[in-house]
């Protein structure tokens, strides 16, 4: 299983750290890869539901994502 993010602070920390504890692959996405993708997608309002169908589609669709390592001090 893949997980993604474009976010790796505040609310997100939890999530990084439980995909860590199980040693399960989780990838970064920039959120400006986010923003510079919303205008390719229906609706004109933003939404968090929005916003996780981007991320999604990033994250199958992108090769050069860099996973979060629990061994990089940054992203923890």
């Amino acid at each position: 299983m893949t997980w993604a993010v474009d976010l790796t602070n505040g609310g997100a920390a939890l999530l990084i750290a439980l995909v860590a504890d199980r040693e399960q692959r989780l990838l970064y996405i920039p959120v400006r890869v986010v923003h510079h993708a919303t205008g390719g997608y229906r609706g004109d309002s933003k939404s968090d539901a929005k916003d996780a169908a981007i991320i999604v589609d990033r994250a199958r669709m992108r090769r050069d994502l860099h996973s979060v390592r629990v061994s990089d001090e940054i992203s923890i």
